[in-house]
């Protein structure tokens, strides 16, 4: 909005003097955005931001994701965090001499390491412990697969009785809701 500001110097007397003046008036500036979602792929964890919030048209962008990178997007895409940690992550937005600033802090958790650790061997009919050396998982997911029979478990350390004689292939999935899965063979 534009007020117009009328100064009157000196009123009622003989040197009076009056001057108009315009003034804009913004509303505030409230940048916000939202932690983002965990994306995965080939090349490894990244993450896209998107400004939201209180925004005029025109406004300068940016943004700092405390790792000396930093971005004049309006949504930044592929940002990478080298290690696991806490990361503070500032979004300034300035327009017409107004400034927003906000701040979250964006936590990186350590890569999930799916792994099957040595099996004991197993006899017909009694059961078989197997063993999960998994690092940083919370959930997983067991597939074993062999002479025309498939067992499942979501369990970490699952028994499963054996019914037929020969070799069963294992595949475990173990995951973390805040990071990428990891599968495992053996």
């Amino acid at each position: 909005d534009i007020y117009t500001v009328m100064l009157i110097a000196n009123p009622g007397l003989y040197c009076a003097d009056t001057t108009f003046s315009d003034y804009s008036v913004q509303l505030p500036i409230v940048p916000e955005f939202n932690i983002p979602q965990v994306i995965c792929s080939d090349n490894g964890t990244s993450f896209s931001f998107e400004a939201t919030g209180i925004i005029p048209d025109g406004g300068i962008y940016n943004w700092d994701f405390d790792q000396g990178v930093q971005s004049n997007e309006i949504a930044p895409q592929n940002i990478t965090f080298p290690i696991p940690g806490d990361y503070f992550v500032t979004l300034s937005i300035e327009n017409n001499g107004c400034i927003g600033i906000f701040t979250d802090t964006l936590t990186i958790f350590p890569e999930v390491s799916a792994v099957i650790g040595p099996q004991a061997v197993g006899c017909i009919g009694l059961d078989l412990a197997l063993v999960n050396e998994s690092q940083n998982a919370t959930d997983y997911q067991w597939t074993i697969s062999g002479n025309e029979q498939q067992f499942f478990s979501t369990e970490t350390t699952p028994l499963i009785s054996v019914p037929l004689e020969g070799l069963y292939n294992i595949m475990l999935v173990a995951t973390h809701e805040n990071t990428c899965p990891d599968t495992a063979f053996g």
